[in-house]
């Protein structure tokens, strides 16, 4: 019997082999604790009874390289810092981790990523938690910090050393997009924050925009548009905060409509990801519409993708580069995300 295919990771730690400098992770918000033993865990507030959250959970989190991390336990443990990757279906535990922690096998399955598939073993975990080993009023009303206890039984365990070096932090593994179910919550990369919310006391943020949120092998993904100079061009964008490129496009974009790019293409290099690496055509991309924003210039990479993200729609992801302009706030249960913009950086707007 084969095993089981999961849409994990499907743009995972799309890290560009092209002027990648060394990073070093925010100390100054958080250190995970390694320290053997238990965690003391505060609250405890689980994902299983959403309706004894309070009404918002904010949990601090530290970056790296653009990429969100956060400290996460398993089965009262120490795991190290992991990664908020919106580009996984399932989780994942550093092969190392799941060796230290002694978490045992439970069956096998097959991911796919950028470079293809790649099979793993489960490892069984009890008990998985993300978030500060802390809870403490922020001086906000109705507004907590503390440690969230996610529904998930077992995680994939893959290496991710290799990862891990290239943003200069020990990587404990990877936090999905399906871990948070169909809870609101909002990532915030300028203020490095995860905002869970209390589903019946949620409220949209008043200043956002909303936009239909779609799914794509259980992955969020929006409609965006592109103008060749004759008409407009209706791709569809997986929204990844584990790539690392600004927009990646299949590479049928470009050969399709090659008035899109405001340059022709300017450089060629490598993404590597989770079952191998990619090669990719890189320049800008003239306008560009997401999120009910019109952006121009906006440096784009043109690649291959795998068999099972090409048909009809021309799938592609937006990844940190970009999204750390914006506020986003999924609510995955009534199929909207909302949308600020963070006017910081290069990126224009209209």
């Amino acid at each position: 019997m084969k095993p089981p295919l999961f849409a994990l990771a499907v743009t995972a730690f799309a890290l560009s082999l092209i002027g990648c400098a060394g990073t070093s992770v925010d100390e100054t918000v958080l250190v995970a604790d390694h320290s053997s033993g238990a965690a003391e865990q505060a609250g405890p507030y689980t994902l299983a009874e959403p309706g004894a959250l309070p009404t918002r959970l904010d949990i601090p989190l530290a970056r790296s390289g653009g990429y969100l991390l956060v400290p996460a336990f398993i089965n009262g443990e120490s795991a190290g810092l992991m990664m908020i990757d919106t580009g996984a279906s399932l989780s994942v535990v550093a092969q190392g981790v799941a060796g230290s922690l002694n978490l045992p096998k439970d069956g096998t399955g097959r991911t796919l990523g950028i470079g293809g598939f790649e099979d793993f073993d489960y490892r069984r975990a009890d008990h998985f938690s993300i978030g500060q080993p802390a809870s403490a009023l922020n001086g906000k009303r109705n507004t907590t910090r503390g440690v969230l206890q996610l529904e998930r039984e077992k995680m994939a365990s893959l290496r991710m050393l290799g990862f891990g070096e290239a943003l200069g932090v020990s990587l404990g593994g990877i936090v999905a997009f399906t871990d948070f179910g169909d809870v609101p919550f909002a990532l915030d990369a300028s203020n490095k924050q995860l905002t869970v919310y209390e589903p019946r006391a949620f409220r949209p943020p008043a200043d956002a925009s909303r936009h239909r949120l779609h799914s794509f092998r259980r992955l969020p993904m929006v409609r965006a548009e592109l103008d060749d100079g004759n008409q407009r061009v209706e791709v569809w964008l997986i929204i990844d905060f584990g790539a690392d490129n600004a927009l990646t496009l299949p590479r049928a974009v470009l050969d399709r409509y090659p008035g899109v790019v405001s340059v022709n293409a300017s450089g060629s290099g490598t993404t590597r990801g989770v079952g191998g690496s990619v090669s990719s055509t890189q320049t800008w991309v003239e306008n560009f519409r997401v999120f009910g924003l019109n952006l121009q210039h906006i440096p784009v990479n043109f690649e291959t993708p795998p068999p099972t993200m090409r048909g009809e729609k021309l799938i592609g992801r937006i990844g940190n580069s970009l999204l750390q302009h914006f506020r986003l706030t999924f609510h995955p249960a009534h199929g909207w995300v909302y949308s600020e913009w963070n006017p910081s950086g290069d990126a224009e707007a209209e």
